[in-house]
């Protein structure tokens, strides 16, 4: 293989990496302003004296807290489809580079890896089921 088409596989290897890393960045602060805004909303409506915590305003509470969250599960779900096409080119790219290497394919196919884990990257999945937790556990706060 000549040194310019492994130098160009080289630079779309490194992209697909940044394009991913790009977005778990995005992703994780977007995660700590939802996560913030969630404690926020909790702390401001429990310690508010001008607010009754009582029938709707309780409801209302549940509906902005499990709405951020819902959309939050969607950001992620996005995030997750787009690094998926990343991985997929990624992956390949990264084997043919050994190969060309003359070292041999990768030691542990990762596709075979995650076969048991199904087609969910769980680590992707993580901040959004701590937003839900974190939802719930101020959600249940909140109701007393």
């Amino acid at each position: 293989m000549s040194a310019d088409k492994l130098e160009l596989q080289f630079k779309l290897l490194d992209y697909h990496r940044r394009a991913m890393e790009n977005r778990r960045a995005i992703q994780f602060r977007i995660f700590l302003v939802a996560a913030g805004f969630i404690l926020v909303l909790t702390k401001g409506l429990f310690d508010s004296k001008m607010i009754p915590l009582k029938g709707s305003h309780v409801w209302l509470a549940a509906v902005v807290l499990f709405g951020l969250a819902f959309f939050f599960s969607i950001f992620t779900w996005a995030i997750e489809r787009w690094n998926k096409h990343d991985r997929d080119r990624y992956i390949p790219l990264e084997n043919k580079i050994w190969e060309s290497l003359e070292m041999g394919a990768l030691p542990d196919d990762p596709k075979e890896l995650l076969k048991g884990l199904g087609k969910v990257s769980w680590a992707g999945w993580w901040p959004a089921l701590s937003i839900w937790l974190l939802a719930f556990a101020c959600w249940s706060f909140i109701r007393q």
